[in-house]
């Protein structure tokens, strides 16, 4: 008989609970995209300290120089290797839990939509997505790639061609709160 590690043991635990739970949600980070390439913000590697500042992405900062924010948040983006990343294998699962009725749904950190490019459907998403956009004056998010080509086209800040209020990334930046 092949030898069974603590980590099967673990598995298998895990697996039981899950089959007998009346509800179970996953909580996820950083960590579980990471795999698919997006890089972490923090620890050893991560990408705030080593080449970002936070400062540069406080809500006050978007305020009192929206222009000067957008140019930083596209060189942050392209960091985070928007649109370049795939789901890995911990999104697929679970999403297959999801589609199997053994998940609930996900609550996530993560703004890189790739829970969702998986195929989950019940996401909650503490600090938003970065694939939109948001108007700060009349609320309507549409996708943000074309946004992002217009400031590399020069619009800085971009605006809303509704209302013509600042459009911002659609995630929690620092200092603001997060969304009900």
């Amino acid at each position: 008989l092949p030898l069974r590690s603590s980590m099967d043991d673990g598995l298998d635990d895990l697996a039981a609970s899950l089959r007998d739970a009346d509800a179970a949600t996953a909580f996820t980070g950083a960590g579980v995209s990471a795999p698919s390439g997006v890089p972490t913000f923090r620890g050893k590697d991560g990408i705030w300290g080593a080449r970002f500042d936070p400062a540069d992405f406080k809500y006050d900062r978007f305020r009192a120089d929206p222009a000067g924010f957008w140019v930083d948040r596209l060189e942050l983006r392209e960091a985070l290797n928007v649109g370049t990343v795939d789901p890995n294998p911990a999104h697929q699962a679970l999403a297959d839990l999801e589609r199997a009725e053994v998940l609930d749904g996900v609550v996530t950190q993560n703004t890189d939509g790739l829970h969702q490019a998986a195929g989950s459907e019940r996401v909650v998403e503490l600090h938003g997505n970065g694939g939109r956009v948001v108007c700060t004056s009349c609320d309507q998010r549409q996708a943000a790639a074309p946004i992002v080509e217009r400031v590399r086209d020069g619009e800085r800040p971009p605006t809303c061609e509704q209302c013509g209020g600042l459009l911002k990334p659609d995630v929690t930046l620092f200092g603001e709160s997060l969304p009900r």
